[in-house]
């Protein structure tokens, strides 16, 4: 009994030394502190400036349209506009770019033949796009306005969709070409000229000719698949295999025609 007011201190020692820890490490809490983000770019519109055409890949070709001391080769967090008329802007680097979308005004084209290109939103093409020996990918809706032209070894890949539109040209292939879409979704509404090749429907992918489409067929073009589900081609426009053309043109996926559709064998056979 004679410890007990020794202990008794010493315990009220112990819980006011606890006391002042807790309300430190609350003061410590509020206390203001800095903290490392992650270094972010807030999405920009980069324009094209180089009235002669070039290289996509050179930063002094472009400018953002806020800020004229930021030239840059657009990125991911990008908008791309190409509104300079007759300009030619080629993608030929072997590198691999991407941006959020990508805007081509009607009298500018893009010419992508090498690395890689893709679109992670909507994009609109009213001029021209020339597409060959690489891969474009859209995961979005691309939409072709003006003219589109797709040659050996070009890929459409993505999970979006490409569009023709109505009034617009497109050219696939090219005898002895391979040409590919691998999960995009294709619909022709304009002039479609198929110059011979193979033409891959890969991952899924169906090409309809729309009711306002128009695609010949020449040289002995070949349609196949992957063997996925999906890879379909559907006529509910006019399809036209050339009267010049005396080869097979062989159809290796499900085709089935709507009702708007017609189908003039004109030369060779499908």
């Amino acid at each position: 009994m004679t410890f007990q007011p020794q202990f008794q201190r010493k315990f009220s020692s112990i819980r006011s030394r606890s006391r002042r820890a807790r309300a430190r490490r609350i003061v410590r809490g509020l206390r203001p502190s800095l903290e490392f983000m992650e270094n972010r770019r807030l999405l920009a519109t980069m324009m094209w400036t180089n009235a002669s055409g070039g290289d996509w890949d050179v930063a002094s070709n472009w400018v953002n349209s806020l800020n004229p001391t930021d030239q840059h080769v657009p990125t991911a967090a990008d908008d791309a506009v190409i509104n300079l008329s007759g300009v030619v802007v080629i993608h030929g680097a072997t590198t691999s770019d991407s941006v959020n979308s990508l805007t081509v005004d009607a009298g500018s084209t893009l010419d992508v033949n090498a690395g890689s290109l893709t679109l992670a939103t909507d994009s609109i093409v009213a001029g021209g796009l020339g597409l060959s020996g690489t891969t474009l990918t859209t995961n979005g809706n691309l939409t072709v306005s003006g003219s589109l032209t797709l040659g050996n070894g070009g890929v459409v890949s993505g999970v979006g969709q490409l569009t023709t539109a109505s009034g617009s040209t497109a050219q696939f292939g090219g005898v002895g070409s391979v040409v590919q879409f691998s999960g995009v979704q294709l619909t022709t509404e304009g002039v479609t000229t198929w110059d011979g090749g193979t033409l891959q429907l890969a991952l899924g992918s169906s090409w309809v000719n729309a009711s306002t489409g128009a695609t010949m067929i020449s040289s002995s073009a070949t349609l196949s698949g992957d063997g996925g589900s999906g890879e379909t081609f559907t006529n509910d426009g006019t399809l036209v295999v050339n009267p010049s053309d005396l080869g097979t043109s062989p159809i290796q996926v499900p085709y089935s025609e709507g009702s708007s559709g017609v189908l003039n064998v004109e030369g060779g056979t499908i």
